[in-house]
């Protein structure tokens, strides 16, 4: 399963993101990396075998008031 997460712009860098991450044991993959632009910058993916997991991380980080968007679409959905 693939989780989509937007995350806030001024809140990319903050220890709060890293933290999360590291609590839920996830690893933050820039959906367009190496983009100036700040909209498409926001934009992260995480790869996820258990979609029990998947939906546990989803609700988990849509908690998080450095995340505006999370949602999971397997991987052989259509981007």
């Amino acid at each position: 399963m693939r989780i989509t997460v937007q995350l806030a712009p001024e809140l990319i860098e903050a220890p709060e993101v890293a933290r999360l991450a590291d609590e839920l044991g996830i690893s933050l993959q820039a959906m367009h990396p190496g983009t100036s632009d700040p909209a498409l910058a926001s934009y992260f993916v995480v790869d996820v075998a258990d979609s029990g997991a998947a939906q546990d991380i989803v609700s988990r980080l849509r908690h998080s008031p450095a995340v505006r968007a999370a949602y999971v679409k397997p991987h052989d959905a259509p981007a």
